[in-house]
């Protein structure tokens, strides 16, 4: 996998995490657990998208 491939997938990474309401989403509700919850769901999101799966592989 070319080493600008990576750089590019990141960057559309970073891209996606900055622009997510976060607030509007995550930390509009008062349940610490689910907060929590909704970090995780919309990180987890992020990765699938942007971070190959032969990262993930081992």
């Amino acid at each position: 996998m070319p080493l600008v491939f990576c750089f590019c997938q990141l960057e559309d990474l970073r891209r996606y995490y900055a622009d997510f309401s976060w607030n509007d989403y995550c930390f509009c509700v008062r349940d610490p657990s689910l907060c929590a919850e909704r970090i995780t769901e919309m990180i987890v999101s992020g990765m699938e998208a942007y971070i190959p799966q032969s990262f993930f592989s081992t």
